[in-house]
This record gives C-alpha cells, sequence and structure tokens, in this order.
C-alpha cells in the first residue's frame, strides 16, 4: 500500500526562468569549506529560508541550503529610520532611500557534484568569491534530497545554523517534484533524523508532527 509523503509545489523565489533555464540571481561575498554569503542583486528578491541553491564552478557544483537572509543598508552612515509610511508612500516620495539597501543570504553547503556523481558533505575547496548563485532545478532537487545523507550535512553544521529542525522541515517546503514520496521514505527519512538526534523521543515526536502538518 502506498502512502503519499507529500507533494509541496515548488516555490522559487529569487530566480529567473527563461525557458527551461534557472537563472543567477546573486554573487558570493564571502565564502569559506561550511559557510557561504551572497548579495542578491535585487534586494527585494530573495531566496527564502530553508531553499537549495547551487553554485557553479568548472570543476564542481556546489549545493547549498539557505539559513539565513537580511536586509540592510551597504553604508554604516545611512541606516534606515522609521517615517510612519507605508513602502508604497515611500517608494514614490523618496525612492532614492531605497538604492542603499543591501539583501545578503548565508548558506551551508551539504552536497557537491563531481564526474556527474552527488557526493555529501563539505566540498574540497570553498566557492570563489563572485561565483553566480542559481536556484536549483527541480529534477535535481528531487536526486539530491532522494538520500537522506544530506541531513547528516546539516547536523554536521548544525551549530552554525542554530535552529536545524525549522531548517530541515522548510527546506521540504521547496521540493517539488512529479512523483509523490511514499510512505517508507517517510519512516526512513524519520528513522535516519532520529539516529542523528540520538533517539531523543521527545525531539522525534515533536519534529514527527510538524513534518505531518504538511502531509
Amino acid at each position: 500500500m502506498q502512502l503519499a509523503f507529500f507533494c509541496i509545489n515548488y516555490i522559487t523565489i529569487g530566480a529567473i526562468i527563461i525557458g527551461n533555464r534557472m537563472q543567477p540571481f546573486a554573487e558570493i561575498i564571502e565564502s569559506s569549506l561550511t559557510k557561504i554569503t551572497a548579495q542578491c542583486w535585487d534586494v527585494e528578491v530573495p531566496p527564502s529560508f530553508g531553499q537549495c541553491i547551487q553554485i557553479k564552478s568548472e570543476a564542481i557544483c556546489v549545493y547549498a541550503l539557505v539559513y539565513h537572509i537580511q536586509t540592510g543598508s551597504f553604508d554604516t552612515l545611512r541606516k534606515p529610520s522609521p517615517f510612519k509610511k507605508t513602502i508604497a508612500e515611500l517608494k514614490k516620495e523618496q525612492p532614492h532611500i531605497f538604492e542603499f539597501l543591501i539583501t545578503t543570504f548565508t548558506c551551508i553547503p551539504i552536497a557537491y557534484s563531481y564526474q556527474q556523481k552527488i557526493i555529501y558533505g563539505i566540498p574540497p575547496q570553498p566557492p570563489s568569491i563572485h561565483e553566480f548563485i542559481l536556484p536549483v532545478d527541480p529534477k535535481q532537487i528531487a536526486i539530491l534530497f532522494a538520500k537522506k545523507h544530506f541531513l547528516m550535512s546539516v547536523f554536521n553544521l548544525q551549530d552554525q545554523v542554530g535552529n536545524v529542525d525549522e531548517l530541515i522541515i522548510s527546506c521540504f517546503r521547496f521540493i517539488y517534484q512529479k512523483e509523490l514520496f511514499y510512505h517508507d521514505y517517510y519512516v526512513d527519512f524519520l528513522d535516519t533524523y532520529a539516529l542523528l538526534t540520538g533517539n531523543d523521543y521527545k525531539r522525534v515526536k515533536l519534529f514527527a508532527s510538524k513534518l505531518e502538518e504538511l502531509l
């Protein structure tokens, strides 16, 4: 008996789609083996918490999850101040104030592909500064998340992320897949999660209840 796990529309935020091509929407400004920070080209079009992104280079393609997003002024001497007006009013009356805003986001790498093979974990080298950030094709997302290995990658960097459970749940909100995840996948996923949390019964039970809200 096949029981559908879930199938959620993949919401591509910050991506430009032309035909079947996924276009870059941000550029790396800080990079290390375990953390990648990028600046959006459009301050009003950021990715979303838990979204999977990719950075392609000549040698490898790095896959990462967005865990922090921030908008503010790039000029420390021009910090935003309250005006008691709506966004629409400000854009009409004082559009120049938005020219000083930037949106940045930070990701953790969960896997990389090399010679057409996906390897879960930290890449051998950090992506280069000024590399472009692209959304991940829905078909590639289905392949990437088919195995539960990505969970270990996230847990290995949980001290950096903060709320690792919310990140894992949120990333599933952006999965697009024509086929459904079935009951066996759901059970295997929870088993892997329980193993990584040291079989913390209360934590696993709460996590499972939050996943059920997506069913």
